[in-house]
């Protein structure tokens, strides 16, 4: 059957040049049809003349399906070749064009006499007139046919030397095989493209001790000489044909180098951009600028971190922050609060004189911010989709091409200031053997130099972009002015976009997170908060007694002094709460600072847990040698009686048992001194043993001084140490030692 793709063509319709094949596979082509015979010529034999058949027996074929035809009309049509190509085409072609006008040409028997006065008249030889004579025929009977071989003449077999090459006089030109190729490309893959630091020529030296290397009767390891293997030109040659350009630098480079520094670029911000106001793009980067302290001039702090907001379609910088932080999400949020913050307000703190229409963008937010993966990629990020009615792409890792406004602008802007501002640090100075020391020239403050940053946004924005490409219908209404494109755009395409206001957004675009309700406060980030409204209804009462529960909160992970509350039965509330007196101590740290100081708390508690324990092992081996020996002699006293009996004498116990430490710890000194003198009977001290005061005073009258009396106290002799020491005998029962203190009380009451 013939094949669907195959054009249905009546056999009473060929014409000159149509391709037909039989039965057997071989190809013919019909050449030229003279009444009721046909003119063909075999395209498998590449040494066959044309012949003649009878054109019915080729029709007939044809309808028998033992032939179908294959191709109509002429093969090939070159619409373009070389100057040189077309000259030997056109010599060809003039050489042969009086043989083919003549008819007689397809007919063997005339055929030679005819060469052979053509090759007389013009000089060529009969072979290549016969060659020029066979391509035209085959190749469809056009000038063109003899462009076939052109092309290839000269042409060496892809990856082989064919016995060509560079003659040297000193060895023979090594003729590359496939088994070389195949070395070649081992060796590449396995050298060059898997270390970045291997050359080629390292790749080729591999190769050669691998493949084309010897040992000689030592054992020792030779390369072999020229002329026995490939050399370095061919195995360039080779590397540069079985890879292309493109795969050899994203192999070498990576696919992310490669698209960033290798790649082609054929689309450009204004694709993908609607209008004004459709996408936003934001990035943060590290200024070349030294700053200095706000109290000290003389103090270095160091570069800031800047964030800048670009408009893709007008080039409109619409947002911007200047600061110490590091690029974070706090720092993109006050980038994003800056496109709704009071302008006048800002540049009157800075000093800056403001125009209104310099900020045509106040309070207007995009339909798509587009960032990198770094803080829009974070989970604080799906803040701006839940508040602000947009939505957020990133563009892929160490890909600055896709965000190319915002990242131009940084280097805009720092042509605009590198040659005026004190302190400016240029790039390259980092990689300059002996740089110079440009933060020595530091002198702005953070302030000052957000002003800088907020002129050189006002000079953008007013600034004419030559190459700008935009719409002719834009380019014939309006310069290409980033506020009068945002202004344009906003009168023809967009019209209305989303407004928000700066309190709004703080509170949306702050970061989100779960505290708890305990009777010290709300606790959250180790630290607890409460504030009156919070006191007032109850709160931590109710956690006191009823137990926790959890709050959402938002925060700034910069400072700790305060957070905001939602309250829980009502959305629509929230409450700001401060630092209570229990975490006050925290105020003016940010929360990783707090948590850092909780780490090492704990880490401290770690280390000397050892020596806690081994204390309390001491302390209870001390305790041990007091209370083991009394509970043994406790048990010792109560053998044989019951428990009970140790009750009975308890209150009487008591009683002998407080007047007897009485008698010991309630003692007053006797050798007192005055306490309105520092002489000796008016000092306020101790006097010496020997000496005793004895102070007396009238009514209404000075005090006198108290004489002194001094008493001789005799050396005490051996029997008197002895009766001193001497205890008097102690009653035997309760009752006679009761006895006798009564009656020591009785004695001292009479005298």
């Amino acid at each position: 059957m013939e094949p669907a793709n195959q054009p249905c063509v009546s056999p009473t319709l060929l014409v000159p040049n149509d391709v037909f094949i039989d039965d057997k596979g071989t190809r013919f082509r019909l050449l030229r049809v003279c009444g009721d015979d046909a003119w063909i010529i075999n395209l498998t034999d590449k040494n066959a003349w044309p012949r003649i058949c009878a054109y019915a027996v080729l029709a007939k074929s044809i309808n028998a399906k033992k032939a179908r035809i294959v191709k109509t009309g002429v093969s090939r049509q070159t619409p373009f070749c070389s100057r040189a190509t077309a000259a030997r085409r056109t010599l060809a072609y003039g050489t042969i064009a009086p043989l083919i006008s003549n008819p007689l040409i397809l007919d063997a028997v005339h055929r030679g006499p005819l060469v052979t006065e053509r090759a007389e008249k013009t000089g060529h030889s009969k072979t290549t007139i016969n060659k020029y004579l066979r391509l035209y025929w085959t190749g469809g009977q056009t000038q063109d046919a003899l462009l076939f071989t052109f092309t290839s003449i000269c042409n060496i077999p892809r990856g082989l030397t064919n016995g060509r090459g560079k003659r040297s006089v000193r060895y023979d030109t090594y003729q590359l095989g496939e088994a070389d190729i195949e070395n070649i490309r081992n060796s590449i893959e396995k050298h060059y493209f898997t270390n970045a630091t291997h050359t080629l020529a390292s790749a080729y030296l591999e190769m050669l001790k691998e493949k084309y290397s010897f040992f000689d009767g030592n054992g020792d390891s030779f390369i072999k000489p020229a002329g026995e293997r490939p050399s370095m030109r061919q195995y360039s040659n080779v590397f540069k044909r079985l890879y292309p350009l493109e795969e050899r630098l994203r192999r070498r480079k990576g696919e992310k180098d490669f698209n960033r520094d290798h790649n082609h670029h054929l689309a450009g911000a204004l694709c993908d951009a609607i209008g004004a106001g459709h996408v936003y793009e934001i990035d943060a980067t590290i200024d070349d600028v030294w700053l200095v302290a706000k109290d000290n001039r003389m103090q270095i702090i160091g570069k800031p971190t800047k964030y800048l907001i670009y408009d893709s379609y007008s080039r409109l910088c619409t947002g911007f922050y200047v600061g110490l932080e590091s690029a974070c999400w706090e720092s993109a949020m006050q980038a994003i609060l800056s496109i709704a913050e009071s302008k006048s307000e800002l540049c009157a703190k800075l000093k800056v004189p403001c125009d209104p229409s310099d900020w045509v963008a106040q309070g207007v937010y995009p339909s798509k911010w587009l960032g990198d993966c770094g803080e829009m990629i974070s989970h604080n990020s799906n803040r701006i989709c839940d508040g602000m009615e947009g939505t957020l792409s990133n563009a892929p890792p160490l890909s600055p091409q896709t965000k190319g406004i915002v990242e131009c602008g940084f280097k805009s802007m720092h042509v605009q200031i590198a040659s005026i501002t004190p302190g400016y640090d240029p790039p390259s100075n980092a990689k300059r053997r002996r740089g110079k020391h440009y933060e020595n020239d530091a002198s702005l403050t953070v302030d000052e130099y957000t002003a800088v940053i907020l002129l050189a946004i006002i000079e953008h924005n007013r600034t004419l972009m030559k190459k700008y490409q935009a719409h002719p219908s834009v380019v014939m209404r309006t310069r290409p002015v980033p506020i009068e494109l945002w202004n344009d755009s906003i009168r023809n395409q967009v019209g209305n976009l989303w407004r928000y206001t700066e309190d709004y957004l703080r509170l949306k675009l702050l970061p989100m997170s779960t505290g708890t309700v305990q009777s010290e406060g709300i606790a959250f980030g180790d630290c607890f908060y409460s504030c009156p409204e919070l006191e007032k209804n109850g709160w931590f009462i109710s956690a006191a007694n009823r137990g926790r529960s959890d709050v959402s909160v938002s925060f700034d992970r910069r400072l700790v002094d305060a957070i905001i509350v939602y309250d829980p039965n009502n959305p629509n509330l929230a409450y700001r709460c401060e630092l209570t007196p229990r975490s006050a101590h925290f105020k003016g740290y940010s929360f990783s600072e707090v948590k850092f100081i909780k780490t090492i708390t704990k880490q401290v508690i770690a280390d000397n847990e050892q020596d806690d324990l081994q204390r309390r092992c001491n302390f209870s081996t001390k305790v041990s040698e007091i209370t083991d020996p009394a509970f043994s002699e406790m048990k010792e006293a109560t053998q044989g009686k019951s428990r009970n009996a140790r009750k009975t004498h308890a209150a009487d116990a008591r009683l002998a048992e407080k007047t007897e430490r009485r008698q010991a710890e309630a003692t007053i000194p006797l050798n007192i001194l005055d306490s309105t003198s520092s002489e000796p009977g008016h000092g306020s001290g101790i006097l010496p043993a020997n000496v005793v005061a004895m102070p007396t005073r009238k009514a209404n009258s000075t005090p006198a001084p108290a004489p002194i009396i001094e008493i001789d106290t005799p050396a005490p002799s051996d029997s008197d140490s002895n009766a001193t020491c001497a205890e008097p005998p102690v009653p035997k029962s309760l009752e006679e030692r009761l006895a006798m203190k009564r009656q020591e009380l009785l004695n001292g009451s009479d005298q």
